[in-house]
């Protein structure tokens, strides 16, 4: 609080979150929740310059602070990095009613992000060329802007602490999900004795001094979810794909139908119709099993070919579609998706990618990861890496996911990751076996080097952020840490998952985690209430992988207008 100077006297001004009609009253899900806006000095590490960031925050209020049954406050964040968080704690404490009557809960849009002001680098250039092309451009002059190096995580943890100072709590709480887990981390080292608990889903490999090794991970990951979880998933309902009943075989014939495609086609259909989001999420495994099976259809006849620009990928697109739908041997969900797409893409006729020439540059999502510590430079490494990932990420490489480079080749930083110190406090973490977002490894290798840390895990899961999951097994252990205050005993506690959509039997998609950690699934009650909240939380989840992950392949073939197309889709 000293560091912030006259900036800790500031009185906060709550008032609501979100425009309503005039004389609307809130939804009951809106009851006692507050918004403010919060001045941070612009930079931490220069703090009596006189500049400030305006910082956005929600706060739930569930229980008054005088209360003696008041625990704290949970802050929360989404991930990204890049995401909004001002409506997550809403709808995490409407599904953790357990934890609902002992705190509140507050969410932020950290520095740069969503409605706190964001950090802008002014670009000239006339290159419409690659994205390689136009990184190598934007990437340094980003670099070296001074408001831009302060938009990272160890600047962002500081606010956190400032803003627990201003609400006088005097504790963190703390629940964050995928690159929420490096945030959080990041916090616990820089103030390892404020920590009252914290809870990390979904985690990247916080041991590491950057980004960039989980990153790559991914690649690997997603692959690993597409060829075991995923195939395994389409093999068992041969009656509703019709592609056979060998996972292997499902792989080989999925990846020589869509070798006859165009790439652009291809990378077109997984991106528009939902197919990346089913493999982050079990709820929509099925969306992805259509993808596969209506590219495969497709692949299977002859297509015709696209001549490279983004209004003919869209016609090409609909035009095999369209012959999938017409084809009688096309099994019912396949021709459902099939016109699904077609509608999705028509829209998208006539787009082109945008031509930038002096436009401002506000990509949090590469300021963070880049500027949270320095990534290989150059584009030879990044070559050379997708070259490999040809033979060990062929869906990702197909789909245009592997980097090469990425905007973090060409950002150079002399920032550096904290290290954790001893007294990094006890961490609980939560891992699915087949996360495409995020390496099942990452989440293993930072509790194997964080001491005191927990990690619960659970077999044959592909969902990227799990809590609130819903079975005993993985919630109680959570909800009791923030209760009580006490871990699992032991270091790695393996859960099994909930079955998959239109099954009733968890089934083993590739080696078994922990066999001490199989068993039946106790599922959670839910109410309504309860139900409608857990889906608006993973519908944000959704949301914030679409804007980090599959926006930016449609934003390079479609523009801007593609993006706005392909959101309502997901939404």
């Amino acid at each position: 609080m000293k560091l912030a100077g006259a900036l800790a006297k500031q009185k906060l001004v709550w008032g609501p979150c979100f425009d309503l009609p005039p004389g609307t009253p809130p939804p009951p899900k809106l009851a006692g929740v507050t918004c403010t806006k919060v001045q941070v000095p612009r930079d931490w590490k220069n703090p009596g310059n006189g500049k400030i960031w305006n910082v956005k925050i929600s706060y739930v209020s569930n229980i008054s602070t005088d209360d003696p049954r008041h625990k704290g406050t949970i802050f929360t964040n989404p991930g990204g990095p890049g995401s909004a968080g001002i409506q997550l704690p809403i709808m995490l404490q409407e599904g953790t009613v357990d934890l609902k009557p002992y705190y509140n809960f507050l969410g932020m849009d950290p520095r740069g992000v969503g409605e706190s002001d964001p950090a802008t680098c002014r670009v000239t250039t006339t290159e419409p060329g690659s994205i390689e092309a136009l990184n190598k451009i934007v990437a340094p002059i980003c670099a070296a802007n001074e408001d831009v190096k302060t938009i990272n995580s160890q600047q962002t943890a500081y606010d956190m602490d400032f803003i627990r100072g201003l609400l006088k709590e005097p504790k963190m709480n703390y629940i964050g999900y995928s690159y929420g887990t490096w945030l959080g981390s990041t916090y616990a080292s820089l103030f390892p004795s404020k920590v009252e608990h914290m809870y990390l889903d979904s985690a990247a490999d916080v041991t590491k001094p950057t980004l960039q090794s989980t990153q790559e991970f991914q690649y690997v990951a997603r692959d690993r979810s597409f060829a075991l979880h995923l195939a395994n998933y389409i093999s068992r309902h041969d009656d509703l794909y019709k592609l056979g009943t060998i996972r292997e075989d499902i792989v080989k014939r999925y990846f020589a139908a869509t070798a006859k495609l165009d790439p652009a086609v291809v990378k077109t259909m997984w991106t528009l119709d939902g197919g990346l989001s089913g493999l982050a999420n079990n709820n929509f495994i099925k969306v992805s099993a259509n993808t596969v099976a209506t590219l495969v259809r497709m692949g299977e006849q002859p297509a015709p070919a696209a001549t490279g620009s983004s209004s003919d990928t869209a016609q090409a697109l609909i035009a095999s579609l369209d012959a999938v739908k017409a084809d009688p041997e096309t099994p019912p969900s396949v021709k459902q998706t099939a016109a699904d797409a077609s509608a999705a893409a028509a829209p998208l006729v006539g787009t082109a990618p945008d031509e930038p020439k002096t436009f401002d540059f506000t990509d949090s999502q590469n300021f963070i990861r880049c500027g949270d510590g320095q990534w290989t430079q150059g584009a030879g490494y990044y070559a050379s890496l997708a070259t490999r990932m040809r033979t060990l990420a062929p869906l990702n490489t197909q789909i245009g996911l592997v980097e090469n480079p990425p905007f973090c080749a060409f950002f150079p930083t002399s920032n550096l990751n904290p290290v954790a110190p001893k007294n990094f406090p006890k961490v609980l973490f939560g891992q699915s076996e087949f996360d495409a977002q995020v390496g099942y490894e990452s989440g293993l290798a930072s509790v194997k080097g964080l001491p005191g840390a927990k990690l619960l895990a659970i077999d044959n899961e592909g969902t990227h952020g799990l809590f609130p999951y819903g079975t005993e097994c993985f919630d109680r252990p959570i909800i009791d840490f923030f209760l009580t205050g006490k871990l699992p005993s032991k270091k790695v506690t393996v859960c099994q998952a909930k079955p998959l959509p239109g099954e009733t039997t968890t089934y083993e998609s590739g080696n078994q985690l922990d066999a001490r950690g199989r068993g039946s699934v106790t599922l959670l009650p839910r109410t309504p209430s309860q139900t409608e909240a857990l889906s608006a939380l993973r519908k944000q989840l959704d949301l914030a992988i679409f804007d980090t992950t599959i926006a930016p392949q449609v934003r390079q073939k479609f523009g801007d207008k593609g993006v706005e197309i392909a959101r309502k889709n997901v939404e």
